[in-house]
């Protein structure tokens, strides 16, 4: 059987990823994998793009010797309740640009 597309595919670090589902998806594609903890420590490292790539390269070993410390690590990281917030608020700010007029709301037209 092939697991084509079942795999999380890539987390690069950006605002606009849900660290919390990518991370969900990591550890369901290696519990189908049936991989143990250093296939699954291997495969989280590779998957670890861009951004999150080079944060994982300037880990310790503390932080990334075992999956279960590279998950900790992960979430303290990239799913902090104060960077959900952060991340929202910036959302609603470029959204808000969007949608943006070229007169501001406040000056009247001559």
């Amino acid at each position: 059987m092939r697991d084509d597309g079942l795999s999380p595919g890539q987390f690069h670090g950006g605002l606009d990823e849900n660290g919390s589902e990518w991370l969900r998806q990591l550890q369901n594609y290696c519990a189908f994998r049936g991989f143990d903890d250093v296939k699954s420590l291997a495969l989280m490292k590779v998957l670890l793009t861009d951004a999150a790539g080079n944060w994982v390269e300037f880990l310790d070993e503390k932080s990334m010797g075992t999956y279960a410390a590279l998950m900790a690590s992960f979430k303290s990281r990239y799913m902090q309740p104060d960077a959900l917030k952060y991340i929202r608020v910036q959302k609603s700010c470029i959204a808000g640009n969007k949608n943006a007029t070229s007169q501001p709301s406040h000056t009247s037209k001559l």
